[in-house]
């Protein structure tokens, strides 16, 4: 990784699984960065989805039409943690990356 990134890779905690209205996912997400977390901006929230995905031998961002919010929230995040990556470091193919 720090080959890849010309040093430290810079580390986030991304919150799973987190209950928007939840009394501990608010107090994870306010409590984290002040004992030195850097915390990612976006969240996976606990979405039935997430689990009726694998069922299906699928995972959510291909099930677009059923399941187009928790697809978004992953492509969210991961735009977050990989995008300058993504965009200097691979081509992409109708928003898929293509391997190397």
């Amino acid at each position: 990784a720090q080959t890849i990134r010309n040093g430290l890779p810079d580390g986030r905690l991304v919150l799973n699984r987190m209950k928007t209205r939840g009394r501990i996912s608010t107090q994870l997400r306010e409590e984290a960065p002040k004992l030195g977390l850097k915390v990612a901006r976006n969240v996976v929230r606990n979405l039935e989805i997430f689990c009726d995905a694998p069922q299906q031998g699928t995972v959510v961002t291909r099930l677009r039409h059923k399941a187009s919010q928790a697809a978004a929230e992953l492509d969210a995040l991961f735009d977050e943690l990989l995008g300058d990556y993504l965009t200097n470091n691979h081509t992409t193919l109708g928003g898929k990356v293509q391997n190397d």
